[in-house]
């Protein structure tokens, strides 16, 4: 007869959270939660967590200083080491002041750049170093590939890239999404040139100019890809699938009958996502009779989005 027996013994968990498990993330967001309620209480004080990565940022010095206090007291209090060393400074703006900050008495280093969840972000906002980034990487990994692999269907070529080279030029494109006329837009075009060219000479396959190219591997340019994505969001937070802090302070439905999914910009003459894409919108959306469902509304992007 088999008897139960305890195979382990129960322990202290002095600070933090179980590492690897199913619970950890919610433990940890239970854990942290008193923090980010006394951070709210801070005035002018804007917090952002994602795991164990925590963002402040204020145009009020004393306000951040005093976050950053509050956050180095509590980790102190919680037996949960502060990383220093990875405690970085970012000026947004070239009006903000060159305040010192400190941290557990040390100077906070000042840089030109960090890296917020994969996203290279620059004080001017203008994401270049990310972007040269991305496509260096996407033109390796396109050669990486070309040299690797053997074939004469360009279908597994455009399998291998879309797998393997996309998802390095695409991630959080809706983010530093570019001016489609600047340097960095055809920069951005860079890899899908390149592989599209190599493919179709590998395949013997004629071709006159890279809008052939895409028109007969069935491709969309990646200006194409990305404008699609930022439609699509901004229609996700219209419907409430996807959340925006205070939208109804960016953008409106219009109360027109005649155009119900026509929207109103609340700052049109700032330049941020919702003055780049909203026009956009409104063109293509001023025939539609009725509010379009996700599906209908994605057959509308394709049939009227240029391919390049």
């Amino acid at each position: 007869m088999n008897s139960f027996q305890n195979v382990s013994d129960s322990k202290e968990i002095p600070s933090g959270v179980p590492q690897g498990s199913v619970s950890g993330p919610l433990l940890f967001l239970v854990f942290i939660n008193d923090l980010l309620l006394k951070l709210a209480d801070i005035s002018s004080l804007c917090i952002a967590a994602f795991a164990d990565d925590i963002k402040l940022y204020s145009h009020d010095p004393l306000a951040l200083q005093m976050g950053i206090d509050l956050v180095e007291s509590w980790a102190s209090d919680n037996s949960l080491p502060l990383a220093h060393s990875k405690t970085a400074l970012l000026r947004l703006g070239p009006r903000n002041s060159s305040h010192p900050y400190t941290i557990g008495g040390s100077l906070i280093d000042s840089v030109d750049s960090v890296r917020d969840l994969g996203l290279l972000i620059e004080p001017n906002l203008k994401f270049t170093r990310h972007i040269n980034r991305a496509v260096a990487l996407a033109l390796l990994r396109s050669k990486q590939l070309l040299k690797s692999f053997k074939s004469n269907s360009p279908q597994f070529y455009i399998f291998l890239f879309k797998s393997y080279v996309l998802p390095l030029v695409e991630y959080c494109s809706v983010v530093y999404s570019p001016p489609p006329s600047s340097k960095l837009a055809h920069k951005l075009e860079t890899p899908l040139r390149f592989f599209s060219r190599k493919i179709l000479q590998r395949c013997n396959t004629p071709y006159c100019s890279y809008s052939d190219r895409l028109s007969q591997l069935d491709l969309f340019s990646m200006r194409h890809r990305r404008l699609k994505a930022q439609l699509l969001l901004l229609y996700n937070l219209i419907i409430g699938a996807s959340y925006f802090p205070s939208l109804e302070t960016h953008v409106r439905l219009s109360s027109s009958s005649r155009r119900p999914m026509s929207l109103i910009c609340i700052n049109p003459n700032c330049s941020n996502f919702f003055s780049t894409v909203i026009p956009i919108w409104n063109a293509l959306t001023i025939n539609v009779p009725h509010f379009l469902c996700p599906s209908e509304f994605n057959s509308l992007l394709v049939n009227n989005i240029a391919r390049f």
